[in-house]
């Protein structure tokens, strides 16, 4: 979802609330979209994103270490798959405790 797509939403949603006068006071309607800070919590949501940088925090740690951000190479039902600097970490979904989108630049 872009810009022009929260706009066309917004003009046409605004345009049918004002028809069926649903609300009855001067009101303003704001479309946005979740972007990338939209944590991804179930496999579907990783699943969604196969290929794309994540960034992940799990407890207790694994190999050391709490935090990883890696390619996102394998979605399965109880792990995702992170090449993390040319090494793989396999982290459970039961110890994620924070995922989200790395940007791309």
């Amino acid at each position: 979802m872009n810009v022009a797509d929260c706009e066309r939403v917004s003009r046409d949603l605004g345009a049918i609330l004002d028809v069926e006068d649903v609300v009855n006071r001067a009101y303003t309607l704001e479309v946005s979209s979740p972007g990338l800070d939209r944590p991804l919590v179930t496999p579907e949501d990783f699943r969604r994103h196969l290929g794309a940088t994540v960034k992940v925090r799990v407890s207790p740690p694994v190999a050391g270490r709490r935090n990883f951000t890696g390619l996102l190479l394998e979605v399965a039902d109880d792990h995702v798959a992170l090449d993390v600097d040319k090494e793989r970490f396999d982290l459970a979904f039961a110890d994620i405790d924070r995922a989200r989108l790395v940007p791309k630049l």
